[in-house]
């Protein structure tokens, strides 16, 4: 037969035929030379069957051998027991006298009887000297430290330096040239000179400025103002940045740090990455920024509306008040006053309480931090004693129809400064502890006063606030 091909495919190569002199039990490994195979089914003695050169198999492997690391190589030991078996062979990392059969897949432990293998086979390959003398394509090198081999033309190679601002190691280490720079002037003709590479620039003062190199295309400046001030950088002298015009300025913020490429020999686009945050002029209107990767903001502020408040019996407070409520005082058009007044003890104990609901927002952080502030102040004009001064709040979590657990509040009722008509602020804190975003609170203000002398003692509450931890 004529010659048609010098190679003609057969298969990928993953299975061999094999015709064994004995019958084969599917699982039983045959070496033949430095070919390690598995038999996946049964094969009967003088049958062609076929073996498995090439996937994954869990194998026995040697007693009291553990195999920390995956990618491992491993070689297979026909003359050892394996881990609790009674037949000889076995997976071993130890490579003298044994054949090399594939990679560790998944670690295994000394007690472990067996360890999952991507199985491989190679042939033993003779090592050779080899020098780059050997490449007739080569001219002299020098073996300088951080040079590479480029071609020179057609049939030629040579060893060079990297140039720009780039530097390469004898170790591989690839890195970028850098500098200090103090920013000076306040013109393009007077500002500090960069070069390419890393600059860290100090001095800005919101006039002060540096001046980038000629671009060049491809040129690369790194520019970090390490300042707490504007820092002035300029093009250099008839170049551009971005579209701001040839000559022309950017600001750099504070301690923001401005990546640039030189497009071609007039032009450089920036990047800006601002100290620890994006910039809002770098997000895409249509970004979506999970609220978790927000920055926290502690304690901020939510003030509650003075006539949003409540009796204790869910009662719209009123100008009126009464036994156990609280009054709105309005000083109406031209004073602008509004504030809560309990009632007058004249020899008795107040208790007054008013409530509020309050749904925890969606910006609050699950689990932290929640306060209820409320300045109040002990209004006194006699000459009685007020033996009892104090105020307390409480917070409940309701749940579905209106159940509640416990009080949420912690630190019980707090003395009020006697007299003098100062506002002060009493703050309590709520037990966070499997509090989230949406669930609902009923918080519960409620202040005592005891009076012995016929006298005019009051409570008054200027103001309430939530204080919570937010995301947003």
């Amino acid at each position: 037969m004529s010659q048609t091909h010098q190679g003609k495919y057969l298969s990928p190569g993953e299975m061999i035929d094999y015709t064994p002199g004995s019958p084969v039990t599917g699982g039983d490994v045959i070496v033949q030379n430095n070919i390690v195979a598995i038999a996946k089914t049964d094969i009967a003695a003088n049958a062609k069957g076929a073996l498995a050169i090439g996937g994954i198999f869990d194998i026995v492997k040697a007693a009291a051998e553990a195999f920390a690391t995956v990618g491992a190589n491993i070689f297979w030991d026909t003359v050892n027991i394996p881990q609790g078996g009674t037949v000889a062979g076995c997976v071993t990392a130890t490579a003298a006298g044994n054949t090399w059969c594939g990679f560790v897949l998944e670690t295994a432990e000394a007690t472990d009887e067996t360890v999952r293998i991507l199985l491989r086979s190679t042939v033993t390959l003779t090592a050779e000297s080899f020098a780059l003398a050997d490449l007739s394509d080569i001219v002299s090198v020098d073996y300088t430290a951080g040079d590479i081999l480029v071609a020179q033309g057609p049939s030629t190679y040579d060893d060079v330096p990297l140039t720009g601002p780039f530097n390469l190691a004898a170790t591989g280490l690839l890195s970028m040239d850098s500098a200090t720079v103090a920013a000076f002037g306040s013109v393009q003709g007077d500002a500090a000179a960069l070069a390419d590479g890393f600059s860290l620039v100090s001095a800005a003062n919101g006039t002060k400025g540096v001046v980038l190199p000629a671009a060049a295309a491809g040129g690369l400046c790194v520019v970090k103002n390490n300042a707490n001030a504007i820092l002035k950088l300029w093009p250099n002298t008839s170049d551009a940045i971005d579209a701001l015009g040839a000559d022309n300025a950017m600001s750099v913020p504070a301690y923001a740090t401005l990546v640039l490429v030189a497009y071609d020999v007039t032009t450089w686009y920036s990047t800006a990455i601002a100290a620890g945050q994006i910039l809002n002029a770098d997000i895409n209107a249509a970004a979506a920024i999970a609220r978790s990767k927000l920055a926290q903001e502690d304690l901020a502020v939510y003030r509650i509306p003075i006539q949003n408040c409540r009796s204790n019996t869910g009662l719209v407070l009123d100008v009126t008040g009464g036994a156990t409520l609280f009054s709105i005082v309005n000083g109406g058009f031209g004073t602008g006053t509004l504030t809560l007044k309990g009632e007058d003890a004249l020899s008795n104990t107040k208790t007054d309480t008013l409530c509020f609901e309050y749904p925890l927002p969606p910006e609050y952080v699950d689990g932290q931090t929640i306060e209820v502030d409320v300045e109040v102040k002990v209004d006194s004009s006699g000459a009685g004693n007020a033996s009892v001064e104090t105020l307390q709040v409480e917070a409940w979590l309701l749940g579905d129809a209106g159940a509640v657990g416990s009080d949420l509040a912690s630190g019980g009722a707090q003395n009020l400064a006697a007299g003098g008509d100062v506002f002060q602020t009493i703050t309590s804190s709520i037990t966070p502890t499997g509090l989230v975003a949406g669930d609902k609170l009923i918080i519960f203000v409620q202040t005592v006063i005891t009076e012995d002398a016929a006298t005019a003692v009051f409570a008054v509450i200027g103001n309430i606030e939530v204080q919570l931890d937010i995301k947003g």
